[in-house]
């Protein structure tokens, strides 16, 4: 932009003006002595007398010619002040132009700020729906574990093995809504609680496969739930699976593997 008017300001017609303004005036000058010279003779303007020395002569010559010096020293300081003038607007120009280009920067700044922004909110978006898909897929595991390994009652024995009670298995309830699963495995922590709450001595059993299973499952579901987002925590929170979660680590420290 700087550069598209300091490219008018080099054709600025008033500099052009005032050099041809030097030059008309100077030729009027020169038409006006050679007129009068023509005229009226040589001794109207000059008169050569016997014995003139030369450098009487060139006084006499500077001074007929001193108003064109004078006049071309007017013109050049009046160009040499338009050019500071026209500098002086290229330079105004020019800290325009920086200002804009501040401008523009900040506003490429901005712009890639919220793009940046925009690309982190979609990456996290995904990051948690595919974390939720993942949950739902180890929540699906979850119930048909409890369904099809924890479907029977577990008996918590003993030491010496001839007496027993029995509590309800982790699944033997409904198990196939994430509501039932949660309330399935508290109603079994809740019984084997109140037995050793009776009997602390005695010991709940059950099949090692399938805990290990269940304690695997666990622990990849709480890797998960920080990570999930907040629609699926409020179902969780909704299905009182926090208290789930208690539950099965209460089981995980009681029951005793066998098998």
């Amino acid at each position: 932009m700087a550069e598209e008017m300091a490219g008018k300001g080099d054709g600025d017609s008033k500099t052009f003006n005032w050099v041809w303004f030097g030059f008309i005036v100077t030729a009027i000058y020169l038409l006006v002595v050679g007129w009068v010279i023509w005229s009226a003779g040589p001794q109207s303007i000059i008169q050569i007398k016997p014995g003139l020395q030369l450098n009487e002569f060139g006084d006499a010559m500077a001074g007929m010619f001193a108003p064109l010096a004078f006049l071309w020293l007017f013109v050049a300081t009046m160009v040499q002040s338009q050019e500071l003038s026209l500098q002086r607007r290229e330079l105004q120009l020019t800290r325009g132009e920086f200002a804009q280009n501040r401008v523009v920067a900040k506003e490429q700044a901005t712009e890639a700020r919220n793009q940046a922004e925009f690309i982190g909110t979609q990456t996290e978006l995904f990051v948690r729906a595919e974390a939720d898909k993942h949950l739902n897929a180890v929540l699906g595991s979850l119930k048909e574990l409890l369904g099809n390994s924890f479907n029977t009652n577990i008996a918590v024995r003993a030491a010496t093995g001839a007496d027993h009670a029995i509590a309800h298995g982790l699944g033997t309830g409904d198990t196939t809504t994430l509501g039932g699963a949660v309330g399935s495995v508290s109603r079994c922590a809740h019984d084997i609680k109140g037995i050793l709450e009776g009997a602390p001595d005695w010991s709940p059993q059950y099949k090692r496969a399938p805990l290990v299973a269940f304690r695997n499952l666990i622990g990849e579901i709480r890797a998960l739930i920080p990570g999930i987002s907040p629609a699926q925590k409020a179902v969780l929170e909704g299905a009182n699976f926090g208290t789930f979660l208690t539950d099965a680590d209460y089981l995980l420290s009681v029951l005793v593997e066998k098998g």
